[in-house]
C-alpha cells in the first residue's frame, strides 16, 4: 500500500508566504498540495512556464513574495557554508 507523503517543508513556506495557518482542517488539505507539488516536478519546462504565467496573472504578489523568501534562504544557506 502507497504511504501517503506530506511536504511538511513546502506546507510550511506556504503558511509563511500566506501569512496565516490553512483554513482546512485535516491532512487531506496538505496532502493535495503536496501531491500538486510532486506532479509539477514532473511538468516540462513549457507547462510550468504556464503555470508561472498564471499565477503572475492570478496572485503575482505570493510569486514575488515566495521568490524573495526563496532567495532570502539561499542567501542565509550561502552563508552558512561560508563559515564552515
Amino acid at each position: 500500500m502507497n504511504e501517503i507523503y506530506v511536504n511538511y517543508n513546502l506546507i510550511d513556506k506556504i503558511r509563511r508566504i500566506r501569512g496565516r495557518t490553512f483554513d482546512h482542517t485535516g491532512v487531506s488539505a496538505e496532502w493535495d498540495i503536496s501531491e500538486l507539488y510532486r506532479r509539477m516536478l514532473n511538468l516540462s519546462e513549457d507547462e510550468l512556464t504556464v503555470c508561472v504565467i498564471a499565477a503572475l496573472q492570478k496572485c503575482p504578489s505570493r510569486v514575488y513574495q515566495a521568490l524573495a523568501e526563496d532567495r532570502d534562504e539561499l542567501l542565509r544557506k550561502g552563508k552558512k557554508d561560508a563559515t564552515n
